[in-house]
């Protein structure tokens, strides 16, 4: 069996246009959902194996609050280049080379690569994802080169507004 949680980043600020879209922060509402994800995660999943994010500053920011509250510690996460202005081929790609010892992984990205990734992966319509939501997919596989909508449990489909944070 292999979990993936994929995460789309925060609401990020749009206010300060000299910012690159690569280091565009999040804003406070952002922040704010950021960390109540990450506590309601904390209470209800095991800590992933592995986690990987695009290095984009509103990834990484969303990434560090979450996996801050889960206990995993920041400095192992993996940084994934491609992750950044990715699709969902080249991103499924990323999630099928991890070692199968891996039992759960976190992505940290996108829209909309995210989005169409959850979408493609799952065998139940899913509504393209907000900002800070948390698509959890369970495959039942021995490794990641093989999941598919084929052996594929859709654990939950979170938003911070569906769980009550705004």
């Amino acid at each position: 069996m292999r979990v993936l949680y994929l995460i789309r980043h925060a609401k990020s600020d749009w206010e300060n246009v000299e910012h690159h879209d690569f280091e565009r922060p999040l804003n406070t509402r952002g922040r704010r959902n950021a960390q109540a994800m990450g506590s309601w995660l904390q209470q209800n999943i095991e800590t992933p194996s592995l986690v990987l994010s695009s290095p984009a500053n509103r990834a990484l920011t969303t990434c560090f609050l979450i996996t801050q509250q889960l206990g995993y510690a920041f400095a192992d996460v993996l940084f994934r280049a491609r992750l950044y202005e990715s699709s969902p081929a080249v991103a499924l790609k990323i999630i099928q080379n991890v070692p199968s010892s891996n039992v759960s992984q976190m992505v940290f990205g996108h829209n909309e690569w995210i989005s169409a990734l959850a979408q493609s992966l799952c065998n139940v319509p899913l509504p393209p994802m907000v900002t800070c939501s948390v698509v959890a997919l369970k495959f039942d596989v021995e490794n990641w080169q093989n999941i598919s909508k084929e052996n594929v449990t859709l654990l939950f489909n979170h938003s911070p507004e569906n769980l009550g944070f705004r």
